[in-house]
This record gives structure tokens, sequence and C-alpha cells, in this order.
């Protein structure tokens, strides 16, 4: 049986894993950054990404160019037409398109040194995306309730929702949470602790609704006494097209489809919800605009206190 175009690909991104590596001595050589010329890759955070990159641009190929089999195969023409594509469904910032066009001239590194070929992916430019801000969309409490009730209790679904709610953490994040993650604490509180997190950053996030909490214990009560266990064992992928079907297929009381609410959004939109109920409990508790941007800012996993970026997530600024 031959080897699908994805699995050379991520086979060639694998056989360039470097991690333990010292990516400083490595620069000291002229073998890293400019001089990386196989791809090295030394951070778990950079595997991820280039893997994920690498799975939807295999789809896109697959889909849109079926005479692609080998990863010698791969050009330009193809690494363009899919940023193109990328950034025509309105939800790519040119940042982003411009991470991802970084990936591209990564995995054209893999391949070409994994398999001895010539393939030009970095030739691609990067093509103008979304410049406006995207609307402040936070999940609706009902939207919420409503799709956790269109899963089955403690599937890998339903229990997304419940760490998506309590601690706002990303899909990429919440596929990452193990049992030994999750605290609770003798003052009724709980906390998430996420794990090289974006940019590699580390945080714990507070937990304060009692609801919340609670669902957390059971959460942990059902996982047993593995510390490794994780609550959702899956790849973000997965986990985003599993979230999706269930947007489309559930339904408002005025019978319309729980994802024309969220275009592209999905995790995203309990993320702003989270937010706007952090900032809600720090303004209620006497907390200043600022602090309390700073408190939403570390709660999110942000690097920076950005007003544009805030915007974004608190709708109701009081």
């Amino acid at each position: 049986m031959s080897v699908s175009l994805k699995n050379q690909v991520l086979h060639a991104i694998s056989h360039n894993k470097n991690m333990g590596a010292d990516k400083h001595a490595a620069k000291g050589k002229g073998q890293a950054y400019g001089g990386n010329k196989t791809g090295k890759i030394y951070s778990y955070s950079t595997l991820n990404a280039r893997k994920d990159v690498a799975k939807n641009f295999c789809n896109y190929v697959k889909e849109h160019y079926p005479e692609v089999r080998k990863a010698s195969q791969l050009r330009a023409e193809h690494a363009q037409s899919w940023l193109n594509y990328c950034a025509t469904q309105g939800n790519c910032s040119t940042d982003t398109l411009k991470s991802y066009k970084s990936q591209l001239n990564g995995i054209e590194k893999n391949i070409n040194s994994t398999f001895h070929a010539s393939v030009n992916l970095s030739e691609a430019e990067t093509p103008q995306g979304q410049t406006k801000a995207v609307r402040c969309s936070p999940m609706r409490a009902n939207h919420l309730q409503a799709l956790k009730s269109s899963y089955r209790q403690f599937s890998t679904g339903a229990n997304a929702l419940t760490l998506a709610e309590a601690c706002g953490a990303r899909n990429e994040e919440i596929c990452h949470i193990q049992n030994r993650d999750i605290h609770i604490h003798t003052d009724g509180t709980a906390t998430v602790h996420i794990e090289d997190g974006k940019g590699g950053r580390n945080r714990d996030v507070r937990v304060q609704n009692s609801e919340h909490v609670q669902n957390l214990k059971q959460l942990k009560e059902h996982l047993g006494a593995n510390p490794y266990q994780r609550p959702c064992p899956v790849q973000r992928g997965s986990l985003l097209n599993n979230l999706e079907r269930h947007m489309k297929s559930t339904y408002t009381e005025t019978g319309v489809s729980i994802k024309s609410y969220y275009k592209n959004q999905e995790f995203h939109s309990i993320r702003k919800m989270f937010a706007q109920a952090q900032y809600d409990y720090c303004r209620t508790n006497g907390m200043s605009k600022a602090d309390s941007f700073k408190y939403v800012t570390e709660q999110l996993g942000h690097n920076r206190i950005d007003s544009d970026l805030m915007n974004r997530y608190i709708a109701n600024q009081w």
C-alpha cells in the first residue's frame, strides 16, 4: 500500500526533530535560523504548528491537485493556491498567513533533506489577509448549554467544553491538558495549569465560579487516579471538526444553526465568553479597568496588554 502524501510530509517533519539540542550552540555554528538548511525543529510548539500546517496543506492538495501523490512533487503553485484559499476564507489575518508561509518554508527544507528532493514551496508569496479586527462575538450562555446537551457526558467533546468554559483555554491547549493539571482547592476554587501554551508560555488559570469548579471536580473524578490521563486525547484538528459538526447540527429555539452565529470562531467564541466573565468578576470586585485588562490578559495567555485585542475579547467594558 502506498504511503499518502500527508504521511510522507509528516514523516519528513518528524525526521527533522531535534528536541534537546542546543539551538544557541547551533546558531554559533551557523546551523540555526538562516543556516538551518534542513529545517531542524527544536521545540514541540514548532513541531505541532508545522504538523498542523502540513495536514491542512496536504488535505487541500489532495482535493485540488489529486495528481500529486509524492512529497517531491509539491510545487510553489500548490503552496500559493493554498495560501490564497486561506486568505479568501475571511478568518486569516496577514500575520497568520505569514506564520503559515514560515512553516511551509520549513516543510520545504524537511522534504528536501529527507527525500533528497528539490521542492520550492518558499517561492510562494504571502497574500494580503484580513486586516479588520474580528467582531467580538462571545458565545451566548444558552448556545453553550445547547451544545453541552448535544454531547454524551464525559465524552471528549463534552470534556473540551467543560475546560473551555472554566479556563478559556485554546483548542490546542485543551488537547494537552492532563489530569494532574487540574487542581481543586479547599477554598472552593480551582486552578488549571496550561503547559507550553502559545509562544511556549506556561500559565495557571484561576477558576472562581462554583459551577465551573464543580464541573472540573466531577471531570477529575471521572479521569481516575492516572495523573497523565488527558480529558481530550485527540489532535486539535479533530477537536475543532467535532465541535463544528455539533454546532452545525444544534439549533436555537428559532430553528437557526448555532454555527451560523459564530463563523470560524468555534472555541474562540467560548474564549471571548470566558474573557467577558473574567472582566466582569474583576470589576465587580473593585478592580480598575487597567488592572482588569491585565488580569484577563494573563488568564487568556497573551503576552502583552493590547487595547485593540481587549476590544475584540471584551464587548462590555464598564
